[in-house]
């Protein structure tokens, strides 16, 4: 995923939680901070690694991108879910 769409993201994982004073939004966003800035750089290598056709390199790190894809979708959906159910907030708002 290109870096544009971790900024979309943040930008609309943000504004879900403006004026919200919530314990779990606070969590939960601070976790999906972490996994995008921790999968940035892991991107970052993999795609160093690409350039340089170090295989193992990269084979390694290409199953470790694909897990923090997973985590970064399983916590985008806690946080949309956690929204809609503590706070009325919906996607399509």
């Amino acid at each position: 995923m290109g870096c544009q769409h971790y900024l979309v993201w943040s930008v609309f994982l943000t504004m879900l939680n403006q004026h919200c004073d919530c314990v779990e939004c606070d969590r939960l966003w601070s976790d999906y901070k972490a996994a995008i800035q921790a999968a940035f750089r892991l991107d970052n290598k993999l795609s160093i690694a690409e350039i340089r056709h170090d295989s193992a390199v990269v084979a390694t790190l290409t199953p470790e991108s694909r897990e923090a894809a997973r985590l970064r979708l399983a916590l985008r959906l806690q946080i949309l879910n956690h929204g809609a159910e503590a706070h009325g907030h919906s996607a399509m708002n």
